[in-house]
């Protein structure tokens, strides 16, 4: 098998667990939608659907844009950091870290590869 088969099936089997274990989430807790969360990825995906040529994708992005807009009033605040619990803390702590290693992971392979 060629690289691009191995990355697809490496991005496909990671698409598969993090939708299981969003649902296994999920099931646990019933939280309302998050329609500020829809507002900024319908907004977040417009420039890259546009960047990578996929007209697709801003029929998805719109769609979250709309359904964000549309329960505006539902929207919920951000917490203040001194309003955060300690494992809440802890846990954006620990994502900052490790999206910003992803970041310069990214970085590093792009310039060695180019």
């Amino acid at each position: 098998m060629d690289t691009n088969t191995i990355l697809i099936i490496a991005v496909a089997v990671a698409i598969i667990v993090l939708l299981f274990v969003f649902v296994v989430v999920r099931r646990q807790e019933k939280r309302p939608p998050n329609y500020r969360a829809l507002f900024i990825l319908g907004i977040v995906f417009i420039p890259i659907s546009i960047s990578t040529e996929n007209y697709a994708f801003i029929g998805v992005a719109v769609m979250f844009m709309i359904i964000g807009l549309a329960n505006r009033k539902k929207w919920e605040k951000p917490k203040k950091w001194s309003e955060l619990s300690y494992t809440e803390r802890r846990l954006k702590i620990t994502l900052i870290i490790i999206l910003s290693l992803f970041l310069i992971f990214g970085i590093v392979v792009f310039f060695l590869v180019n």
